[in-house]
């Protein structure tokens, strides 16, 4: 009987273990898993960062151009140079930049809750579910609705001379044309704001990235 007993629990000792091992595999592979798409979500987020911060960099150097040449364009004794016809360009094509989202799509195609972190997996969808979209969206509204005013004047009023220039075709025309200039301050105090915007949004994606390249170096070790 004792040893019947001992050869049960023996069994069940060895069950027991077993099962340890295998819950200790299945973690190790989920672990395994969460760290991969945690490392190619931080990255995506790192490069998109550098596109974005570059387009804040562009576009306050771009404002501050305008401005200026606005202020040149409501003085009535300014004479026209050929500088102002890069300045000019920078209204008339639209500025772009690329946010990815591939590592994005993959993790929501194998599960959003591999990741572990409520707060991480919540940190990550606030990135890709709200910040992107949105400075898609100012972007959409700068090329679309808000420029297209001033380009429809300006399709009018000036010559396509290349990739970077474009000339008016009268400057002391130019200078009396209320819409164009009413367009343009429009455009430039538009532009400030989704600026501004812009600046907010990729503070958030800073702070997020900070707390998910912290919890990858957690992870991983």
């Amino acid at each position: 009987m004792k040893y019947a007993i001992g050869e049960i629990i023996l069994v069940i000792i060895g069950i027991l273990i077993a099962l340890q091992l295998n819950n200790w595999d299945e973690n190790r592979k989920l672990r395994k898993k969460e760290v991969f798409h945690i490392r190619n979500v931080v990255e995506e987020i790192q490069s998109n960062n550098k596109n974005i911060r570059d387009a804040i960099k562009t576009d306050s150097i771009n404002l501050k151009d305008l401005r200026k040449m606005l202020y040149v364009l409501k003085n009535r004794n300014s004479k026209y140079n050929d500088s102002m016809s890069y300045d000019f360009y920078k209204i008339y094509e639209p500025i772009t930049f690329t946010i990815k989202s591939t590592a994005y799509e993959s993790l929501k195609l194998n599960n959003l809750n591999q990741i572990i972190s409520d707060s991480i997996r919540g940190k990550i969808s606030t990135i890709y579910e709200e910040c992107y979209p949105s400075l898609n969206e100012d972007y959409r509204k700068l090329s679309k609705e808000i420029r297209e005013p001033i380009k429809n004047i300006m399709l009018r009023s000036f010559e396509y001379k290349n990739l970077t220039k474009v000339i008016p075709n009268n400057y002391e025309e130019l200078k009396q044309n209320k819409n164009f200039t009413n367009a343009l301050s429009f455009y430039i105090n538009e532009m400030t704001m989704l600026w501004a915007w812009k600046l907010g949004y990729y503070e958030v994606i800073k702070k997020h990235l900070l707390d998910l390249e912290n919890y990858l170096a957690e992870i991983e070790n």
